[in-house]
């Protein structure tokens, strides 16, 4: 174990993928903000790393899992649980190249995938206010 917390509660959007400074500096302050209200006792406690990055997210939560073209597949959009959908959607992926199928393989298959987005800039206005919602509901946890 190495004592470490991870704080992630600042999200933004933008079409383009590419993360703006100003925001990356509001959640820093975020996340501090944070931390001390949930750990008060622990508001010395310095951050060794802030960073910012692109997460895939879907409205209906649902992932892709399939062939994406001639000898291409593809296990994207894996909702902001990363690490760990990524590492088993690829070894299933990796497993499903090399010709064996089982029931976790048959599941994503048939899982109906990720929701068409809709045209900016409804995108935008709807992407934008769920994420203002999820930060009031967040309450003090942001």
């Amino acid at each position: 174990m190495d004592n470490r917390i991870l704080v992630r509660n600042s999200f933004s959007f933008h079409p383009d993928g590419r993360p703006r400074e100003q925001h990356l500096k509001s959640f820093i302050a975020n996340h501090r903000k944070s931390f001390e209200r949930r750990f008060p006792m622990l508001n010395q406690v310095d951050f060794e790393y802030s960073w910012s990055g692109a997460i895939c997210l879907s409205e209906n939560h649902e992932a892709f899992f399939d062939l994406l073209g001639p000898n291409v597949y593809g296990a994207l959009c894996c909702n902001g649980l990363g690490i760990t959908r990524g590492t088993a959607t690829g070894t299933l992926l990796s497993d499903m190249i090399a010709g064996e199928r089982n029931e976790l393989i048959d599941f994503l298959m048939a899982s109906p995938g990720p929701n068409k987005t809709p045209p900016e800039p409804f995108l935008s206005i709807g992407v934008n206010s769920v994420l203002k919602w999820g930060q009031y509901r967040a309450g003090m946890e942001v």
